[in-house]
């Protein structure tokens, strides 16, 4: 998905109100509407690498999961900073009203390189850098 340059999406999401933008940090809005952000209260810095949950907003065309549309994911997700991959370590989807779709938990998750232009590296460029 090709994805709106950061400095877009915060002039976006500069209406929004004071304490959620404390807490959830712009990453990107791709062309359909799906908005990137990382919860600046869960970052946790480990060497080269960042742990942090990440919320994905499907603010049009939401997938479908087990019947139900999915208004957004929350990922705990690990960035590596030097060998620049991540894996996650979780994935929960909720419906518009709060209710949880899927939950799924992996020990020990697969890492895999972030493909160029993708919101997986600016999500890391933004923790990153």
């Amino acid at each position: 998905m090709r994805a709106i340059p950061l400095l877009t999406l915060v002039l976006i999401a500069g209406t929004a109100g004071a304490q959620q933008s404390d807490r959830w940090v712009p990453v990107s809005i791709t062309a359909d509407g799906m908005v990137t952000e990382y919860d600046a209260k869960t970052i946790s810095r480990t060497g080269d690498g960042v742990t942090v949950w990440v919320r994905y907003t499907y603010t049009r065309s939401p997938p479908v999961v087990y019947g139900k549309a999915v208004h957004h994911a929350m990922q705990r997700q690990y960035f590596n900073c030097s060998s620049l991959v991540s894996g996650v370590y979780s994935i929960i989807t909720y419906t518009e009203d709060g209710n949880v779709v899927s939950s799924n938990t992996y020990e020990r998750p697969s890492f895999e390189s972030n493909v160029p232009g993708s919101v997986g590296e600016q999500t890391l460029d933004a923790l990153c850098n």
